[in-house]
Parts: C-alpha cells; sequence; structure tokens
C-alpha cells in the first residue's frame, strides 16, 4: 500500500485497495488454507534434521531476508499487475480506476493462494512434496478461490467490493503474475540445499 501510493501519485488511484479488499483478503487467504497447512503431513526426514541452535533467534537474518524478500513478491506481483491492466487499457467503456483496482486485488489474493502449495515446506519443493498429497489443501485453494471469483462476478458482492467483472485478457495476466512470490520460494529452497544450508 505504501509503495503504491509513493508509485501512483494521482489521487484518483489511492487508496491502491480499499479496506474490504484488504480484510478480504485476509480472510480468504488466512482461513481456509492455513486450516489446511495444519493438517500437512509431517516430513518423511524430519527426525533425521540435527535440532536449532538454543541460542539462535527466532528470527534469524536469513528467515527475515527470505520473509522480505516473498512479501517483496507478493506487493511486485499487485503492483505491476495494476501498472500493466492500466497501461493495455483493457476496461473498455468502464471505470479504469475500478477495473485497475479488481485485477490487483484478484492477483493478491491468488498470489497467496498459489503460495500456500508453496509453504507446505520450508525445505522440499512441490515436486518433491507431491502436489496432491494434502488434498485438505487443494480443496481449501479452491473454495477459497471460488469465493474470490464470487465478489467479482456476482451483482450483490461485487457491488459490495466494488469490483468489475474481468475477461479473459485479465485472467491471462493475473495467473501468471501470481505465481511470482510462490516460484521465488521454489527457487529459494533449490538454492538452499545445493549449497547445503536447507
Amino acid at each position: 500500500m505504501f509503495a503504491a501510493s509513493l508509485i501512483f501519485v494521482d489521487p484518483e488511484f489511492i487508496p491502491f485497495l480499499l479496506p474490504v479488499h484488504l480484510l478480504w483478503m485476509n480472510l480468504v487467504t488466512d482461513g481456509l488454507p492455513a486450516l489446511a497447512l495444519g493438517v500437512e503431513p509431517i516430513e518423511p526426514n524430519i527426525m533425521e534434521r540435527p535440532p536449532n541452535d538454543p541460542k539462535e533467534p527466532p528470527v534469524t537474518r536469513r528467515t527475515a531476508v527470505r520473509v522480505l524478500s516473498i512479501g517483496g513478491g507478493f506487493a511486485f506481483s499487485a503492483l505491476l499487475a495494476f501498472a500493466l491492466v492500466d497501461a493495455l487499457d483493457l476496461s473498455g467503456a468502464g471505470d479504469k480506476v475500478q477495473h485497475a483496482r479488481t485485477v490487483a486485488f484478484c492477483t493478491m489474493v491468488f498470489s497467496q493462494l498459489f503460495f500456500a502449495f508453496s509453504a507446505r515446506s520450508q525445505t522440499l519443493t512441490i515436486r518433491k512434496l507431491g502436489l496432491l498429497t494434502n488434498r485438505k489443501m487443494v480443496a481449501a485453494v479452491a473454495v477459497s478461490a471460488l469465493l474470490q471469483l464470487a465478489v467479482v462476478y456476482l451483482p450483490g458482492l461485487s457491488d459490495a467490493f466494488r469490483t468489475t467483472q474481468l475477461g479473459w485478457e485479465e485472467w491471462a495476466l493475473i495467473l501468471p503474475v501470481s505465481m511470482l512470490a510462490l516460484l521465488m520460494n521454489e527457487a529459494w529452497k533449490v538454492v538452499a540445499q545445493r549449497t547445503g544450508k536447507a
């Protein structure tokens, strides 16, 4: 939100996302997917790992860098989607700001839903875990995605959330851009494994 306020200085673009969007984002991404993460099967090599150093702080420098990098990936995805849809002017005769805001809103939500699959393990990639080994996660993400689509396409809800309907061109932009944080986290795991710092 802060970065968007600095980048998109035009008053009509502020706020970048509405308060109702932020509340909904927390509800739809931290609800069912978080519960599904809680029942994630235990990793097979968990007992082979050495214990953590008791003197080590809860958040190490490495962890902080990882969190900030992934958070930056989320922010960059939304800002990029907003800027691209605004530049491509896909809104037609509709409200340009509301249209770009809806794209950014959907990008943020789907970024976090996709990332949930990568968050299942701090060290194992999705390929090693298997995409369908936690079916509750698949169901949770599917339900959350449907709820997000509902606030975009159902008349009463779209009015309440001040969203506008999106076409296939917008989704062709949103879905790939939304995978940035997931890809960053998966790349982090691969690099950590190869350098022996997993």
